[in-house]
């Protein structure tokens, strides 16, 4: 059964399908469909990962970090745990994806680094989702939720999902 998710987090929600297919395409064993459809050079492929990153998923990273975190600290010692571990997988992989120029002059150190990055990237989103989402709709009641609801969509570029 899909979570159900309460209208202050939704467009958080539906940035993970962009980094969900990322992380199934960019991992030696993901989805080989996905994998197809991006460049099948080194180099391109790397740019067009940390495109993404920096595009997509680092301007989400920037918004859980800067104002739903600063919202949700202090209301539950579980949540405050969580919100540390995330914002730490965010700068690790803002990092890895950061390296994959570097790592590109090498088909089987840009393939490491990728199946690290997706895997992680995979990991991540279904925490946020299944965990940290989950954890912040238990703690906060509605009125909290629809001013958290608001203060985001005040924070957030609305867009239209991008393609891989």
């Amino acid at each position: 059964m899909p979570l159900q998710r309460h209208e202050a987090l939704r467009a958080l929600s539906r940035d993970h399908h962009v980094a969900l297919q990322l992380a199934r395409a960019i991992q030696s064993k993901g989805d080989p469909r996905l994998r197809a459809e991006l460049p099948a050079d080194g180099q391109q492929l790397a740019a067009h990962v940390q495109r993404v990153f920096s595009r997509e998923l680092a301007a989400h990273f920037e918004v859980e970090d800067s104002v739903l975190a600063p919202m949700v600290a202090g209301q539950d010692t579980a949540l405050d745990r969580i919100v540390s571990e995330i914002e730490s997988e965010h700068a690790e992989m803002m990092e890895l994806a950061a390296g994959l120029a570097g790592a590109s002059s090498s088909p089987e150190a840009l393939e490491q680094r990728l199946d690290r990055l997706g895997a992680m990237l995979e990991s991540h989103v279904r925490r946020e989702e299944r965990e940290y989402y989950e954890r912040i709709q238990e703690v906060l009641d509605e009125a909290a939720l629809d001013h958290l609801g608001e203060v985001l969509q005040r924070h957030l570029d609305v867009k239209s999902p991008s393609e891989l």
